[in-house]
């Protein structure tokens, strides 16, 4: 394992995953926030598919852009996340693919799997 800005002693990086209804605690120093957005805001119903909409809810894919940017020295360093959900319906799939029950579609997926962990 390489060292850089988002290594914590070879431990994996835990994510917190705040759902509909949870309270966003203000972050500290050195976690970094996302959020994902409504599942449907725009002209399709809830479920159909929508590439537009898969990428604002794509966990993996937005970690991996996370640990990117603070790699290339373009965000603050950081050793945890704060994972905004509060907009989404259901964070089963969220928890599934930080848990590694959904297959991965890339290689990013799998460079999440060894670098992050759901806390809690």
């Amino acid at each position: 394992m390489t060292s850089g800005p988002f290594d914590i002693g070879g431990r994996k990086i835990p994510v917190t995953v705040v759902g509909p209804g949870g309270t966003m605690s203000l972050p500290g120093p050195g976690v970094a926030v996302l959020q994902l957005g409504p599942e449907a805001d725009h002209a399709h119903g809830n479920g159909d598919f929508c590439p537009a909409c898969e990428a604002r809810t794509d966990v993996r894919a937005l970690l991996f852009d996370l640990l990117e940017a603070a790699r290339q020295g373009l965000r603050p360093p950081f050793g945890a996340v704060l994972l905004d959900a509060r907009a989404v319906g259901d964070v089963e799939p969220v928890v599934a693919a930080l848990e590694g029950r959904m297959p991965a579609r890339a290689m990013r997926d799998h460079t999440v799997a060894r670098r992050f962990r759901l806390a809690g």
